[in-house]
């Protein structure tokens, strides 16, 4: 056979195969499409069991994240809550602090502003140091005067230690702007410590030696510091980190300090060390205040400083007033002690008589600006209307609503707003009485007493109550002096009757200088709130609009 047909030959077997793969599958008699069906559905089973794999593995991981996001969850829930047990324990702790801290804070600033009134009244120093000729009248005159300051700083100083700061409470923020104010009384150069700006220094409103008693802030610190000592101490102890329930030493163990010497050369070297670090620390610590007060003694009156302590003075009442916060009810005991109310520590008599008469202009207007300044009409107790109308004239200066001092100079409480304002240290609207607390209808039934008309739906002029509202049937009350608290209305001030009054069917009331038109009866349930002081935001449900922002901080420090 030749190459040719060999070629050929093994052609045909080639083609031969392909005719046999192409019949194999299209023949009738072999395995045909179940094969390829076969075939295919086990690719395609493959093919979803993977999609199916894919979509259970996501799946998987979705519930695993969800497991971890749900535990993340659980654990920041779990640290809040304990966060918030913290800060409660902590809270009830400065709770207890200060109502351990209380009673001796007020009695050391009613002592301070007490001996500063009698300075700018009566040139105490002067009078007790150069006029009198017994020795014990002049250590007594310098070193108390030294005492009351220290002893007051002092106590800041065990506060500021023990509480640091309370958030989130009102009240904690204006306690503590109204303690910078007062230390800027201390270490402040500028026209509201009563030193004349330049060119001025001639003008009667500022001080000749305004600068006495001016003490940089690191002094008043040491002078706070070097007054403490631990409670439970044998020993006389400073500022430890761990220390608690500090506590402040008395007149006796300071005058023993300041008075006793160092011992003779050749001592012990642990008595001379001791001295050096108890007595002689003290000494030298209060040297600059006690060269301020050297200093004042020399003075006469007309040359002493006054504004700077009248302002001190004032500052000091108002924080008595802040802290010594109790008001009495109006029926029965004045204070529930048995519930756990606190009274009234501090009198509010002659004895503490803010000397506000004795500001400057400038001054004043610095003091209505401040937040712990607070407008104190709707406190008032003015059924007459007398101290109102004294508002209103055109003679009185605005800033005076917010220093009238309500509650205050209880002994004259009886005597008309004319007769209150009689006297040299006594100036427009000041000491109108306080309104006390309303008793709630509850009370009337817990003890057999018939409640007040007012209460049943009565008119409220037979109980004084329309001091609170201005009556009339015009939905707009009439313009006025704006102020930050409910705003007493006259209800003759625009020549309205009482029969008029009595007939309308609203009220309106003046909120943040904004008046509201509110129904009778709605006034009536919210009579309690306004005369409790019991009136917040929340309660008012909109009627009370935003406060006024704070003023810019104090600047002139040293």
């Amino acid at each position: 056979m030749s190459a040719v047909d060999n070629s050929t030959a093994s052609g045909d077997t080639g083609s031969g195969d392909s005719s046999f793969f192409a019949f194999s599958i299209g023949s009738k008699d072999g395995p045909s499409w179940p094969l390829v069906l076969g075939v295919l559905g086990a690719a395609g089973s493959l093919i979803i069991a993977l999609i199916a794999g894919m979509f259970q593995h996501k799946r998987d991981r979705q519930v695993q994240e969800e497991l971890f996001a749900s535990q993340r969850r659980f654990e920041h829930f779990k640290a809040d809550l304990e966060d918030r047990q913290r800060r409660l324990v902590r809270f009830e702790n400065v709770q207890e602090l200060m109502a351990q801290y209380k009673k001796p804070l007020l009695q050391s600033a009613f002592d301070l502003q007490s001996r500063i009134a009698n300075q700018v009244k009566q040139n105490f120093l002067h009078v007790f140091i150069n006029q009198r000729n017994s020795a014990r009248d002049k250590d007594y005159a310098r070193y108390n005067f030294a005492f009351v300051i220290a002893e007051f700083m002092g106590w800041l100083e065990v506060i500021r230690q023990e509480i640091v700061f309370i958030s989130g409470q009102e009240d904690s923020v204006l306690l503590s702007s109204l303690i910078d104010a007062i230390k800027f009384q201390f270490t402040g150069e500028t026209p509201v410590q009563g030193v004349p700006p330049k060119g001025c220094e001639a003008d009667p409103e500022y001080d000749k030696n305004s600068t006495l008693l001016q003490l940089y802030a690191g002094e008043l610190r040491a002078i706070g510091e070097v007054m403490i000592k631990d409670r439970g101490a044998d020993s006389m102890l400073y500022i430890s980190a761990g220390a608690q329930n500090l506590q402040v030493i008395g007149y006796a163990e300071f005058m023993r300090r300041m008075t006793k010497e160092g011992p003779p050369d050749g001592s012990d070297p642990e008595l001379i060390d001791q001295w050096e670090c108890v007595e002689k620390f003290m000494q030298e610590s209060l040297a600059p205040l006690l060269s301020h007060i050297d200093r004042m003694a020399e003075l006469a009156k007309g040359d002493a400083p006054v504004r700077r302590l009248a302002m001190m003075q004032v500052l000091l009442c108002r924080l008595i007033d802040m802290l010594d916060n109790a008001v009495p009810w109006d029926v029965g005991r004045k204070y529930d002690l048995e519930a756990g109310e606190e009274p009234q520590f501090i009198p509010r008599d002659f004895r503490i008589t803010p000397l506000v008469a004795h500001l400057n202009g400038k001054q004043r207007k610095w003091l209505s600006t401040q937040p712990f300044m607070e407008s104190t009409d709707w406190y008032v107790d003015d059924p007459a209307g007398e101290w109102e109308e004294r508002m209103c004239g055109g003679d009185v200066e605005p800033e005076y609503r917010k220093l009238c001092f309500c509650g205050f100079r209880e002994d004259l409480a009886t005597k008309t707003q004319a007769e209150r304002e009689k006297g040299p240290d006594m100036w427009p609207g000041c000491f109108p009485p306080r309104l006390p607390r309303q008793r709630p209808l509850h009370w009337y039934w817990e003890n057999g007493l018939p409640p007040p008309p007012w209460m049943m739906g009565g008119a409220p002029e037979a109980t004084g109550l329309a001091k609170l509202f201005k009556w009339g049937s015009s939905k707009v009350a009439p313009s006025g002096p704006s102020s930050a608290g409910l705003r007493q209305r006259k209800n003759n001030k625009e020549g309205e009757n009482s029969d008029h009054n009595k007939e309308a069917d609203a009220v309106s009331i003046v909120v943040g200088g904004r008046t509201h038109s509110i129904a009778v009866n709605r006034a009536l349930s919210m009579a309690p709130m306004l005369r409790t002081g019991s009136v917040t935001g929340n309660s008012m449900a909109g009627h009370l609009p935003a406060l006024p922002p704070p003023p810019p901080p104090m600047a002139g420090h040293l």
